[in-house]
């Protein structure tokens, strides 16, 4: 599941040229009904969920801002991705996983977590005492 068909096409390439077997389905995970829709498409083929990835995310962008002053829509369109969107496709794919009693589901977060992000910080601008 994806919002891009080339990036999606070229990966189900890769896997079906290694022997493996891929389909893809457009969809935003902003959108829960797409979302549940993606995983019932994914299960269709054999009846079963045994593997699902999730991988949706966004960083900010361009958006180096201290967090006093970090703007609130980009905090809204991560948290909308990366947690929504990420609650969203287990629940849908916990449905079908746990009616077959197995499955497994990898959820990939941001590197940002092990390394931070340059220009992004809790602290005080430096201009401002930090007695203060």
């Amino acid at each position: 599941m994806g919002r891009t068909a080339a990036t999606l096409e070229q990966t189900v390439k890769l896997i079906n040229d290694a022997g493996g077997s891929a389909r893809y389905v457009i969809a935003d995970v902003h959108d829960e009904q797409a979302v549940r829709h993606a995983v019932e498409i994914a299960a269709s083929h054999s009846g079963r969920l045994d593997v699902a990835v999730n991988s949706a995310g966004v960083d900010g962008g361009n958006d180096s801002h201290p967090l006093i002053d970090y703007p609130l829509e980009t905090l809204e369109l991560m948290l909308a991705t990366n947690v929504r969107g990420m609650f969203l496709s287990m629940k849908y794919e916990l449905k079908i996983m746990s009616t077959q009693g197995f499955g497994s589901i990898v959820n990939i977060s941001s590197g940002a977590r092990l390394t931070g992000v340059a220009g992004i910080r809790a602290t005080w601008p430096r201009s401002t005492p930090r007695s203060a």
